[in-house]
Order: structure tokens, then C-alpha cells, then sequence
């Protein structure tokens, strides 16, 4: 099999250099938050971390469904190919985010994971976290915890679909910036990493009411086109009509 540029220049493909949970910048952020000591050590044992460049797989749909993950750094996306070509933007996970929970349920994966920019995530084999949920209550406890975050998201998104686009995109917006904001600096200024056609397919609208919503918002000083980059400004102001 033919190696990619990425793996002939690095002779460990796809591994990152290993890093203790307790040193992790993301941390406070990861499910590992929701445990002690003792099981963030136990979990820590079981998780391979792991790069991925900007645009690589980490899998496809129909890939045996043998671990789900935990974004360390970078965004990924998560969508569903049709067969007739059309994308379906599933989610978008941040440093923090758990995805490909549907291990848990499937053999197989049901959609395609791409890394967004370059990424790191933590990989855990789901039989062996199941090994060690059968002997620690804790982590038991996590997957239903998982699923529950997941089923919320799920919610939230099927209410959000009631608004209009503009009010849509502006609480996308909203929920990613707090995100990133939290996970890294107080600076709120920072650049989309997807594109307007992922973030239409995710709202489940027409790319030209997203560039039509983003256009205003540049009008407004709520968002500025840099170069091929959305960079979100300043989005508060735009929000207080929504209570959010």
C-alpha cells in the first residue's frame, strides 16, 4: 500500500508523543474531568494518542467500529456521505469533545471522522475500556454519561432548526466561541476552521442563506473575512436580542 507524504516523512505515523493526562491543557474540559485520580490514571493506560493533518481520516464509514476518542487539540468533523454525493455534517468536536461513541452500539462506523486542522486526539479501544467499566463503577458510570451528552446535543440542535438561519448561525457561533474561548485564551478572536458549506449541511440550511447570514454579520462588525477565513470579532452584542 502506498504510504502518504505525511507517513514517509514521519516514521511513526499517526502517534503522538505521550503526554500524562494531568499535563493535558484540556483536562477540564475531557470526560476524564468526571473521574478521580485513581480512574484517570486507569484510563490514561488505555488511551493511544495519536496526530492527524489537517484533512486525513482518522476513519471512514463501514471501518470496524473499534475505538471512539477524545479531541486533545484541533476540530474534527463528523458527516455522512449519501449516495448521491451530498454531505451530511453530523458535528463538530473541539478539544475536549468525545466521537465515535456509535462503537458502542454498532460493529461498524456510520459516518466518516476528517480532521479539520491538525489534530490530536486520544484513541480508546472499546474493549478494553469495557474490561475496565466492568471493575470500575466510575467509568461505568461514563458511557451512560455519553450518550446522554450526545442525546442533548441531538436535542439542542432539533429546537435551534425552529429559528431562522441568522439566529441559527448566531448561536452556532455562540456555542464556538465559548468553546474555544474557555479552552484556550480570553481572546475572542479566532478563525472558522470549517466551511460555510460544512456549516450550512450542519444547520440543515442553503449554503447561500449562510453567506447571505455571514455577510450581514460582517456589515454588523460581528464577523471578518480574512483572506480564504471567517474570524469571529465580536458576537455578544449581536446575541443580547436572544437572551443567550
Amino acid at each position: 500500500m502506498n504510504q502518504s507524504i505525511d507517513d514517509r516523512m514521519n516514521p511513526n505515523p499517526g502517534r503522538a508523543k505521550n503526554k500524562g493526562c494531568e499535563s493535558c491543557k484540556t483536562i477540564k474540559f475531557c470526560m476524564n474531568s468526571w473521574l478521580d485520580k485513581n480512574a484517570v490514571d486507569a484510563m490514561e493506560r488505555i488511551m493511544k494518542r495519536k496526530v492527524f493533518s489537517a484533512g486525513r481520516k482518522i476513519y471512514r464509514r463501514g471501518n470496524p467500529s473499534q475505538s471512539f476518542y477524545v479531541v486533545q487539540s484541533g476540530t474534527v468533523k463528523v458527516e455522512r456521505i449519501l449516495g448521491d454525493g451530498r454531505h451530511y455534517v453530523h458535528g463538530f468536536y473541539h478539544s475536549g469533545d468525545v466521537f465515535g461513541i456509535e462503537s458502542f452500539c454498532h460493529q461498524s462506523y456510520c459516518n466518516d471522522a476528517t480532521a479539520l486542522d491538525d489534530t490530536q486526539i486520544c484513541a480508546i479501544e472499546r474493549s478494553q475500556f469495557e474490561l475496565l467499566s466492568a471493575t470500575n463503577p466510575q467509568v461505568q458510570k461514563m458511557i451512560s454519561q455519553l450518550i446522554s451528552s450526545e442525546l442533548r446535543l441531538i436535542e439542542k440542535r432539533l429546537i435551534d432548526r425552529h429559528l431562522d438561519v441568522e439566529k441559527q448561525l448566531l448561536i452556532f457561533l455562540h456555542d464556538l466561541t465559548k468553546r474555544c474561548c474557555e479552552s484556550f485564551s480570553e481572546d475572542r478572536r479566532f478563525s472558522l476552521p470549517m466551511s460555510q458549506y460544512d456549516i450550512a449541511s450542519y444547520l440543515g440550511v442553503r449554503h447561500e442563506s449562510v453567506c447571505r447570514a455571514l455577510k450581514k454579520m460582517q456589515r454588523q462588525g460581528v464577523t471578518q473575512k480574512k483572506s480564504k477565513n471567517i474570524e469571529i470579532i465580536n458576537i455578544d452584542n449581536a446575541l443580547s436580542p436572544l437572551h443567550l
